[in-house]
């Protein structure tokens, strides 16, 4: 259970960086930099101390991540677009571990015991305690309708990619081969770099040059140029890539290789809760009643999973 809490913690803390590079250097700038950022580190530790692309495995990795990060985070910014983040958040985070569940259950025979089942759904419900109440419905039926079915498209696509990472271990293991997390991380990023590289290409050339985006003027008494923001967001971006793509996959790569995917993501879900104190002690934004009263029934659905 230790590295699914370690995962969740890893992806809050990026989920705060990001937030921070984005106003500094726009969304599309602060992403692809901190893709590229994850990417060299991952790379350098897998073909010097890791094992590169080697193992039985590889190709359920690389599939893994295509599917789970690529078209997985695809469908999710898609959905944020019409539906907003606190919706598509919600929706992506609690339809993850039961679809893993049953995919799981259909491809390798997982059964899950009721007090999982229990503790895992516990837990899940504490996540949308926490993110219903700031959820404001402002679109029309038919975006509403189109930006749900690609939340489910991201779940489904997510909880997918968590199997399919499952499917990679057991084969490195009938191998008699067992790469380390970061190198699993690696593999994984690999095929999720190639769909996002693909989709990027594809976006800037069926779409009109997009307007450049708007950032707020910085604070304080810095010279407002982009040298400047590029200086100010570099930590911001390095964190990012280390917190969420580096540590927070590689932590994820070994969670899913002790416990089955469904109780991963059950856990992974509680990151906007652990997201809230990192921004209440960052930024001074104190969490309300009903994200302590998430909180308080997330937790006891994760102490239910650990007595099992």
């Amino acid at each position: 259970m230790l590295p699914a809490f370690l995962t969740a913690i890893c992806f809050a803390f990026s989920i705060v960086c990001a937030g921070r590079s984005t106003r500094l250097v726009g969304a599309t700038n602060a992403n692809f930099l901190r893709l590229l950022v994850a990417m060299a580190c991952l790379s350098a530790f897998a073909f010097t101390y890791g094992s590169g692309l080697k193992g039985a495995g590889i190709s359920f990795f690389l599939i893994s991540g295509a599917v789970g990060i690529g078209v997985g985070d695809f469908f999710t910014f898609q959905a944020i677009k019409r539906i907003g983040p606190r919706l598509s958040v919600l929706l992506v985070q609690c339809l993850c571990a039961p679809i893993a569940a049953l995919v799981e259950f259909g491809w390798l025979g997982t059964r899950l015991t009721v007090p999982q089942l229990l503790g895992g759904g516990i837990a899940l419900l504490g996540t949308a305690i926490t993110l219903v109440p700031g959820i404001r419905i402002k679109n029309t039926a038919r975006t509403l309708w189109v930006g749900t079915l690609l939340a489910i498209l991201a779940a489904t696509a997510q909880a997918t990619g968590a199997v399919l990472t499952r499917k990679a271990n057991d084969a490195n293991l009938a191998g008699g081969f067992s790469p380390d997390s970061i190198t699993a991380a690696f593999q994984r990023m690999c095929g999720a770099f190639f769909v996002m590289l693909i989709v990027f290409m594809l976006v800037r050339r069926l779409t009109p040059q997009p307007a450049p985006e708007i950032v707020p003027p910085l604070a304080g008494t810095i010279a407002d140029t982009p040298a400047s923001r590029r200086k100010a967001a570099a930590p911001w971006i390095v964190a990012n890539a280390l917190a969420g793509l580096v540590f927070g996959v590689a932590s994820f790569q070994w969670a899913l290789e002790k416990m089955p995917a469904a109780i991963v993501l059950s856990i992974v879900a509680l990151t906007p809760l652990i997201t809230m104190p990192i921004v209440w002690v960052i930024d001074n934004d104190r969490p309300g009643v009903h994200a302590i009263l998430g909180g308080v029934v997330a937790i006891s659905g994760v102490i239910l999973l650990k007595w099992n």
